[in-house]
């Protein structure tokens, strides 16, 4: 089974915003619990950054005054802290440049070496703003190595309260979340539309002549004939299990038939509802639902001769959500495994239920790349 997200370490937060349009049908609003906003997230984030920071001048300073340096002066501290600061920064945005390549030895090589930079660079750091010796300047930084298991001690109990980051590795939630893809412009408008690479190796810069199917930015399905396209690298993004997910919400979960799984998807049906979709669009209780402005074309299909029976969800066999459970769709309809075609599930739950137990999280950001920076929810 394709693995649709993994998880990456401690994301960075790039405050250069290009769209900064609320993407969600919710505006940060409260319902008996406490929903976090993109100010908050930013307020925790800067919180982390700042004790960060003081915590390592502090661990710096006695690093100095192990090694005896005469030049540890308040200025040099502060130069010093923010100087290797930036260097840590511009290092963990080098890896998210890693080369693409069929070669999965020059992308370890690669990651060596970035590696070897974080370790020396500091040190660098160090010895030229405090003039010394490479060896000194090592001893000094050895002493900030607790600061920094600290830190990662932190954001690791952060992380699955706060917000976890994923990397999105399939095309089922295109053109909202994009796994590794090739762009053509739009037959339709004047749009790009994603297609997904023909290869397992998604690393890979070349492909083989093929036909497929791409969705533009405003849902519109093409045939494209995909070649020696370039390959673009996939969205990573945000997801806060504070945010309580509502209809129209993206919504990160363990897939209900395999668990080690994790998934993004489209969540449509809300607890003891009954979820039904006709002529592209969703109906609850026989009533439909409205989808917020920004999917208004969006439209989900049931005749899915090249999927296979659509068993769920659709007017023979509507789906009956128990207390805690939930329907979900993928945004590229026709390439989407969902809560429509699912045939076994959660143990003592229905096959095309997400289980409330499931849910990891609500997705809040798409931090990169840079052009694709939006805010969901």
């Amino acid at each position: 089974m394709t693995r649709e997200l993994r998880v990456e370490g401690p994301a960075i937060f790039c405050c250069a915003y290009r769209e900064l349009g609320f993407h969600g049908s919710n505006q940060f609003e409260k319902h008996g619990h406490f929903m976090v906003s993109t100010f908050l997230l930013l307020l925790i984030f800067f919180v982390l950054i700042g004790g960060s920071l003081v915590l390592f001048g502090l661990f710096l300073q006695l690093g100095l005054s192990l090694v005896k340096c005469q030049e540890s002066s308040f200025k040099n501290l502060k130069r010093a802290t923010l100087l290797i600061f930036v260097a840590d920064v511009v290092l963990r945005i080098s890896f998210l440049f890693a080369p693409l390549s069929e070669n999965h030895n020059s992308g370890a090589i690669y990651m060596a070496l970035a590696f070897l930079a974080g370790l020396a660079t500091p040190v660098l750091i160090i010895a030229y703003v405090f003039q010394l010796s490479i060896f000194r300047a090592g001893i000094a930084w050895l002493v900030t190595i607790p600061q920094a298991i600290a830190v990662a001690l932190i954001v690791l109990f952060m992380k699955p309260v706060v917000g976890e980051a994923y990397v999105a590795s399939a095309n089922s939630m295109s053109p909202t979340i994009l796994g590794p893809h090739i762009e053509f412009p739009c037959s339709r408008c004047d749009s790009i539309c994603f297609c997904s690479p023909n290869r397992s190796d998604v690393r890979s810069l070349r492909t083989p002549s093929f036909n497929s199917r791409a969705i533009c930015e405003n849902f519109h399905v093409n045939s494209v004939n995909i070649g020696n396209e370039k390959i673009h690298a996939a969205d990573r993004f945000l997801a806060s299990p504070l945010i309580i997910p509502e209809r129209w919400d993206l919504i990160v979960f363990k897939q209900p038939s395999e668990p080690s799984v994790v998934i993004v998807k489209r969540l449509v049906g809300l607890p003891g509802e009954e979820i039904q979709i006709e002529n592209g669009q969703v109906y609850v209780d026989g009533k439909i639902a409205n989808k917020p402005q920004h999917i208004q074309s969006l439209s989900y299909e049931t005749d899915l001769p090249d999927r296979g029976l659509v068993r769920w969800g659709t007017k023979q066999s509507p789906a009956k959500l128990r207390n805690d459970e939930y329907f979900v769709l993928g945004d590229f309809s026709i390439h989407s495994s969902d809560s429509r075609l699912w045939v076994s599930g959660t143990p003592g739950h229905s096959p095309f239920a997400v289980p409330k137990e499931n849910i990891l999280g609500t997705v809040t950001h798409t931090y990169w790349p840079l052009n694709r920076i939006r805010i969901h929810r």
